[in-house]
């Protein structure tokens, strides 16, 4: 009795260890409209970090001249901070009401203002809130191009993914975004599906069912 006992045990732990490392493995991916660009969002959940998502921008055609010096991920989950690692980038998360009344992106040498590039219900639909990540123009040598994107620098700490984005090129142009506008049909998002933590449970039991078969 002891060993079908600590059995279970065991298949329990090795199915809650599969099923955490599938989520904390759960890549989102949003598919820019154009094909230009898409935006990865990895969420995390370690115990001694927390929770949250890391962002990495994806320029599609390795060969590409764009120069991206900003991007926006909406979401509608609580964020306790955002934070990036990208040499000279800054991150901030502002409201719809910010969105919509003209926050300044000094990613340019002309400042370019976020309701001047659409409302944000428009690029965002009913999202709560935009993180938006982008080089001052007073350090404008670490843009995003071909060759040095794809990398999770970019960090929301505490929430979940799945959420539209915009980026923006070195000339204040909207180069890509995720949501759909009406004559663009459909918004595209990939998302890799989670393995169900009841299904490798009855894995875990069958298998033990089948040990005691063996043993009879």
């Amino acid at each position: 009795m002891k060993n079908v006992i600590k059995l279970i045990s065991l298949s329990l732990l090795f199915t809650f260890a599969i099923h955490n490392s599938a989520n904390a493995n759960l890549i989102t991916t949003l598919e820019g409209q154009h094909g230009l660009i898409n935006v990865n969002e990895n969420p995390y959940d370690d115990m001694l970090l927390g929770s949250g998502i890391n962002y990495s921008l994806d320029i599609l055609d390795e060969n590409s001249s764009l120069n991206i010096v900003a991007f926006a991920v909406s979401n509608s989950s609580y964020a306790s901070s955002l934070t990036t690692n990208r040499t000279g980038w800054t991150a901030s998360r502002i409201s719809k009401g910010q969105w919509d009344a003209g926050f300044t992106i000094n990613a340019f040498h002309n400042d370019l203002t976020t309701n001047n590039l659409g409302s944000f219900t428009s690029l965002f639909g009913e999202d709560y809130d935009v993180n938006i990540f982008m080089m001052p123009a007073s350090n404008d040598n670490n843009s995003i191009i071909a060759a040095s994107d794809e990398a999770f620098q970019f960090t929301q700490i505490s929430g979940i993914g799945w959420s539209d984005f915009i980026a923006i090129d070195i000339n204040g142009a909207m180069v890509d975004h995720s949501r759909a506008f009406p004559s663009e049909g459909d918004n595209g998002a990939v998302d890799v599906p989670e393995p169900s933590t009841l299904v490798l449970f009855g894995a875990a039991m069958f298998g033990l069912n089948m040990r005691r078969k063996k043993t009879k």
